[in-house]
């Protein structure tokens, strides 16, 4: 139905001095990794990307300030496009928690289509994070563990031609069980979704729209998908059992200086996609790309497995 590649860069880093983590530390990550990217690769020098020439050529922008290549076909329709990557980290308590020197953090960076090809810049770029430090104190760090592994599916290039094929995923049966890692942060007409409102028609809408943007983006899609069947199964999606809570998180923007809401759904779901069959292969895809909105934050980490 679709295909997309990815490679994982897993990075391990070790502070250097004590340390508070955050309530969470993607958002952390990404900023900090975006920094030392744009430091790595940007010849521009400019305090902004804005009217830059070089914008389409550029990683950093491609990966952290994406949008749709205007002359990219069917990519001219939208105003925005997801991020090319995901960073993975787990949920956990650590609210108050001063760390020691030694202390070790893990996080993977995902990226799809096309730019896993740019995972050696993110590797030096990660260097560049650690010496010029983590969060609001800029506690030093050195990388322990800086690896590339290739995922798996059809290799596009950058004509949209598929390469070398690499084996697919795995397939659940129609009773799943969702663990949110993360917390998922789904909206509905620009306000987050909380406990009481999540049922199988959104949880179906939102990986129809996550799945399809990234595979019509960054992958191969089937001209034969039936979009509008997709969208039918998509309530018909069942959600037969959740144990879940909402988490309130908060993150400092500093291109904002203020700070933003970043709270979401964790725990745990029972899914039946005996009525949404279709649906069902695009889920597949969901512990990968992560669901849900500040995907590239770490938000909507999903682990599934048969129910």
């Amino acid at each position: 139905m679709i295909s997309v590649s990815w490679s994982d860069v897993h990075l391990e880093l070790e502070a250097l001095a004590s340390w508070a983590p955050p309530d969470f530390p993607g958002s952390m990550y990404r900023g900090a990794l975006a920094s030392a990217l744009r430091r790595l690769v940007c010849v521009m020098h400019r305090p902004s990307c804005e009217g830059c020439p070089l914008v389409q050529a550029c990683i950093y922008h491609r990966l952290f300030e994406t949008r749709p290549d205007p002359a990219a076909g069917v990519m001219r329709r939208y105003n925005h496009a997801p991020h090319p990557l995901v960073i993975v980290v787990t949920w956990r308590d650590q609210k108050g928690a001063i760390r020691p020197p030694g202390t070790r953090e893990a996080l993977t960076v995902r990226l799809f289509g096309p730019d896993a090809a740019t995972a050696p810049f993110l590797v030096e770029a990660a260097g560049s994070m650690a010496a010029h430090g983590l969060g609001r104190g800029r506690v030093p760090f050195r990388v322990v563990t800086a690896r590339i592994e290739p995922g798996c599916g059809a290799r596009p290039s950058r004509d949209g031609q598929a390469s070398a094929s690499q084996p697919a995923l795995p397939r659940l049966p129609w009773r799943r069980r969702w663990h949110l890692r993360s917390p998922l942060r789904i909206a509905s007409q620009g306000k987050p979704i909380g406990p009481d409102r999540l049922d199988g028609a959104v949880i179906g809408r939102s990986v129809l729209r996550r799945i399809g943007l990234m595979a019509q983006f960054y992958g191969i899609l089937d001209p034969a998908i039936d979009f509008p069947a997709l969208a039918a199964q998509a309530t018909r999606l069942r959600l037969c059992d959740a144990d879940i809570r909402w988490l309130s998180l908060r993150r400092w923007s500093s291109r904002q200086r203020a700070e933003q809401s970043i709270g979401g759904i964790l725990g745990s779901l029972v899914l039946d996609f005996a009525e949404a069959p279709d649906l069902a292969a695009l889920a597949d895809w969901v512990p990968v790309m992560h669901l849900g909105k500040d995907t590239s934050m770490g938000l909507g980490h999903v682990e599934a497995e048969a129910a």
